[in-house]
């Protein structure tokens, strides 16, 4: 009886776990589930609002608009997206082509065209396999998240600045960058990459020997100093210029909508 009842013991308690486990499992896919149904309401959701104002809440139902906190009514072009960078609204309101109940099977059409764009890419001015590996990575790791996500429209931008860079276009390189980073912030940290790059290609930077001493080091260390003040800087100007004028567009319209709505109440 004893042997009985310890056998007894050791399937319940196995049982036990298995159903700990399973929970664990479906908890997992419903926090997911849930993640994903809120990435594709807020994408939707801050172009309707952006165009249309506070109003655009009364189109989708309740439970897609519960993340987004109005307390007062919003005038059009006034809510900029909560989690991303105002310039997310263009990808964002191309998909509005469609009408409202297609809007996430635009998008995803939109995300696989630019998917194609950047095999393209990688095919012509990318390394040799490039564009396979960028496919096969794609169809392993985000098959069934890449046409959900804006996510690869930073990447073909970024894309595009290597291969201008690459073919000393420095220009077209800074720009592709700047929308790059109004996009997404992580493309920023190519920017010194870039800029070293292009003040080498144009011999206008020290470059420091391979084999340094402690005497020698002060010395290069002021001729790259010194050198400062003959750096190629257009081309960073343009950069900066870009990401900060389409960045004070957005806040200055925002800001000017906020104060004539003061005035207006006063």
């Amino acid at each position: 009886m004893a042997i009985g009842g310890g056998r007894s013991q050791q399937i319940v308690a196995l049982t036990k776990r298995r159903c700990q486990r399973r929970l664990r499992r479906e908890n997992r896919f419903l926090l997911q589930e849930q993640i994903q149904h809120k990435s594709k309401a807020e994408k939707l959701l801050s172009s309707l609002t952006f165009w249309l104002g506070s109003n655009a809440v009364h189109l989708l139902p309740t439970a897609q608009c519960a993340f987004l906190q109005v307390t007062t009514a919003q005038s059009p072009f006034h809510m900029l997206p909560l989690e991303y960078p105002p310039l997310t609204l263009l990808p964002f309101s191309l998909a509005l082509i469609a009408p409202i109940a297609y809007y996430q099977l635009a998008f995803a059409l939109l995300m696989s065209f630019t998917s194609v764009l950047i095999y393209w890419l990688l095919l012509r001015y990318g390394p040799r396999g490039g564009a396979f590996i960028f496919a096969l990575y794609l169809f392993i790791g985000a098959l069934g998240t890449a046409q959900q996500r804006f996510d690869l429209i930073p990447a073909a931008f970024t894309l595009l600045c290597i291969i201008a860079a690459e073919r000393k276009h420095w220009t077209w390189a800074y720009i592709a960058l700047a929308f790059a980073v109004l996009l997404k912030i992580y493309p920023i940290l190519l920017l010194p990459t870039l800029f070293i790059a292009e003040q080498q290609a144009a011999a206008r930077m020290h470059i420091l020997p391979k084999v340094l001493t402690l005497k020698s080091l002060s010395q290069h260390l002021w001729y790259s100093v010194r050198e400062v003040a003959h750096l190629y800087w257009k081309n960073f100007i343009i950069f900066l210029s870009v990401v900060l004028g389409i960045t004070a567009i957005f806040c200055g319209g925002r800001c000017r909508l906020k104060l004539s709505g003061v005035h207006l109440s006063g």
